[in-house]
């Protein structure tokens, strides 16, 4: 009697047990990134990711604690959390100190590949840093910003009345950006005088590479930046360029590279090979391991 009470007193406990061991299982697995469903009596699940990277000693406690904080007290309930996330991303990319290292959103990423293929609705500014402001580096022609007045070494104070002095310059840059049509107004320091120029915005088409022929029988080829939709674009137009040169049988040719956005690597080694012999080593590369890796010509 007494052998048949504790086998039924084991069995709920038991259920018990692997009840909360299953919940224990599945919050961990959630916060781990795992989705688990069942799909006609078959486990299905996939994995998003990692809760810590393998080998790495990194305490999120203050991480999750400030999540946490803000999911319960801040005013605005209607919180965004990709947002909060990228946003989170962005800062530890930041932290590196180094701008030329940033970190885009799928968002950006296809603003970015629009912009990468010289298509953009904006003023026709470049923008560059000088003593740590965001200046004007280059002002394209037929844009509103050349029909407006503005200059190459303008520094940008503000936008739209907004101080601008420790923004990011791709944040500048997203700000003047706009719709066809509307209008900004930027402060602007020129030869230690302000100015405010209001500039209407407009589609904007820019070039990669451009030529012309001077004086002297000289063709100027001018390379703003080293990509179009892709390297195989870029080769393409600047084959096509040297050979509409070519059959002007110039003099001499310059390659003007003034206020370079820059672009792929491979662009600028595939334009060094039309002036250097095939397999000649352009540049080296050294890695964070401290290996050199030499890029040569290869056409």
């Amino acid at each position: 009697m007494q052998n048949k009470r504790e086998k039924t007193l084991l069995v709920p406990i038991l259920s018990l047990i692997i009840i909360v061991l299953v919940f224990a299982l599945g919050f961990v697995m959630g916060r781990m990134g795992f989705n688990v469903a069942w799909d006609n009596g078959e486990i299905n699940y996939t994995i998003k990711g990692q809760l810590y990277p393998e080998e790495k000693e990194v305490n999120f406690d203050h991480f999750w604690d400030v999540w946490n904080r803000l999911e319960s007290q801040y005013v605005d309930k209607d919180l965004n959390e990709e947002d909060m996330v990228n946003g989170a991303i962005k800062g530890m990319v930041a932290s590196l100190g180094d701008r030329a290292t940033r970190y885009y959103t799928a968002e950006e990423t296809q603003e970015y590949e629009f912009q990468r293929s010289g298509g953009l609705e904006g003023i026709g500014i470049e923008l560059g840093y000088l003593d740590n402001k965001v200046i004007i580096k280059k002002v394209f022609e037929n844009t509103p910003a050349e029909k407006s007045g503005l200059l190459y070494g303008d520094i940008i104070s503000e936008v739209d009345g907004e101080d601008i002095s420790f923004w990011d310059i791709y944040d500048v840059a997203s700000k003047i950006r706009g719709e066809k049509g509307t209008k900004i107004k930027l402060l602007i320091l020129r030869d230690k005088d302000e100015q405010v120029f209001e500039v209407e915005r407009d589609e904007v088409f820019i070039k990669s590479i451009d030529w012309e022929m001077l004086e002297n029988d000289l063709a100027l080829i001018t390379v703003r930046r080293f990509t179009e939709n892709d390297f195989a674009s870029f080769a393409l137009l600047w084959d096509r360029v040297i050979s509409d040169v070519a059959k002007e049988n110039p003099a001499g040719i310059i390659i003007d590279l003034r206020g370079n956005g820059g672009g792929f690597l491979d662009g600028a080694t595939y334009l060094a090979g039309e002036f250097v012999d095939k397999g000649s080593v352009i540049l080296f590369v050294k890695g964070r391991e401290g290996k050199l890796i030499k890029h040569k010509v290869e056409r």
